[in-house]
């Protein structure tokens, strides 16, 4: 049941039921620990998965690799990005692709670049493992996060050059995204452009964040029109949109972009955040 919750997207739920289950007499397994886990860095509740890290020690429990990561991607996500390294390095035997691509990517979000570069050369270093798409996925966003361009680039040419990797959508997505957010739009645009249309769609967004955010109105009006033609269910989209008219003044185009939306049957998704109060997560 605990696993359901979580995989239907309720990570609350799910650690609920497992504060329950920690009243009776029944153990969590491993498999129990790293969904919990999950579901502690889905919802930022890092005292319980503190307390998790706790009871594996105190109970002598022989940690899996799945648990490991889980760990690590717990921690990361929460902003602990210390105790995940320590995590991270306390494996003792050979780490899988999985560790470490968790810990690179905790340093992606983060937008410690040269860290997440650093692990990464590490990383091909060890006989036996290979990147994959998910570990390119997120040393292009660090690099993007960092204002990396130029290893940015390397990395993506690296990845079918010395790997056979074909880069797929969410690859060029955070090309333009590393691209626009150095002020390099033009080139942002170009790389935007070779792609169909079909691929296209989800690089319009990143790209009118950049010229919103280097000012380029010229650009990003052209951005806005391209998003509106894929855009017919992406609510963020829509606001991104409306927010780029208001910042020029435009009041009659964000009003008309607004309008779409509640034409099209959108609305705003609400913000929310999440406060520990006494160990439970209030939102």
């Amino acid at each position: 049941m605990i696993s359901a919750y979580q995989n239907a997207g309720r990570p609350a739920d799910a650690i609920e039921l497992f504060k329950r289950l920690l009243q009776t007499s029944v153990k969590p397994d491993e498999a129990t620990l790293a969904i919990i886990l999950s579901a502690c860095a889905d919802t930022g509740t890092l005292s319980l998965g503190e307390e998790i890290e706790e009871y594996i020690t105190t109970n002598g429990l022989q940690l899996d690799r799945q648990v490991q990561t889980s760990l690590i991607h717990m921690f990361c996500k929460c902003g602990s990005i210390e105790k995940a390294r320590t995590v991270f390095d306390s494996i003792s035997e050979k780490k899988d692709l999985a560790a470490w691509s968790s810990m690179i990517n905790g340093y992606a979000i983060h937008g410690m670049g040269n860290e997440a570069l650093s692990l990464f050369h590490d990383m091909q270093n060890t006989e036996g493992i290979v990147p994959d798409s998910l570990t390119y996925t997120s040393i292009l966003l660090a690099c993007s996060h960092s204002g990396l361009v130029e290893d940015g680039l390397k990395y993506f040419k690296s990845m079918q050059k010395d790997f056979g990797l074909e880069p797929r959508i969410e690859h060029y997505t955070c090309l333009v995204d590393l691209l626009g957010r150095a002020g390099r739009l033009d080139l942002a645009l170009e790389t935007t452009l070779d792609f169909p249309e079909k691929i296209q769609g989800r690089m319009w967004a990143p790209f009118l964040s950049a010229c919103k955010k280097h000012r380029n109105d010229e650009l990003g009006e052209l951005a806005a029109r391209k998003l509106l033609e894929f855009s017919t269910g992406s609510t963020g989209n829509y606001v991104l949109m409306a927010n780029l008219y208001t910042s020029q003044g435009k009041w009659k185009e964000a009003a008309e972009t607004r309008r779409l939306m509640d034409d099209r049957g959108l609305a705003k998704e609400p913000g929310w955040s999440q406060v520990e109060i006494c160990d439970s997560g209030d939102r």
